[in-house]
């Protein structure tokens, strides 16, 4: 559970596959969203015995009033990372509102940039709003560009006084998100 969704994985208990996931923005009910991915997923797979651990910014909290297992979200994605891709050296996961270096090689370290949105799904989430497209759609958009536009990555506010003129003066949509999104690459790698 992050700071704007909720995410929920059902695992095989013998071989740690896939079973079944959810995602959704949670727009800050958060109890109300977790019980309601959890009906989805009981309805969906039927009645089973799980084990349930919890993790993530507003995880804590959950994990607290429902007597939960929580797990810190670097533990956590470390372990899924060793599980599904081992070997891995360094993992970029990208939430809502910080982004996270992380290296697994040895000591276990962690960069984290949570001093404003720019670099984060928060920023990409604002730029596609401007767009009015979801923000799920600015990769398949980027997909199409032919030229990428300097946009200022380091705040949102700032980012949008250059993506304003550009939709204005008829750039190419798939251009914009192309520029978005490298504009988020670029705050992510020069923030951590």
């Amino acid at each position: 559970i992050g700071s704007k969704t909720v995410k929920l994985a059902l695992l095989d208990e013998h071989d740690n596959s896939l079973v079944y996931s959810d995602y959704f923005y949670h727009r800050s009910k958060i109890k109300k969203s977790l019980l309601a991915a959890i009906h989805r997923c009981a309805w969906l797979n039927g009645d089973c015995s799980v084990s349930i651990s919890v993790t993530g910014s507003a995880g804590m909290r959950v994990a607290e009033l429902f007597d939960l297992p929580f797990v810190q979200e670097v533990i956590a994605l470390k372990y899924g990372i060793e599980q599904r891709v081992p070997g891995t050296d360094v993992v970029l996961e990208m939430g809502g509102e910080d982004t996270k270096l992380v290296y697994l090689t040895g000591v276990v370290e962690q960069r984290m940039n949570n001093v404003c949105a720019g670099g984060t799904g928060g920023f990409i989430e604002a730029m596609a709003g401007m767009m009015g497209v979801k923000s799920s759609r600015m990769q398949q958009l980027a997909m199409g560009a032919t030229s990428i536009f300097p946009i200022a990555s380091r705040c949102a506010v700032f980012a949008k006084s250059d993506v304003r003129p550009l939709l204005n003066s008829g750039a190419k949509r798939e251009d914009i998100a192309a520029s978005v999104l490298h504009a988020v690459c670029e705050q992510a790698v020069a923030g951590l």
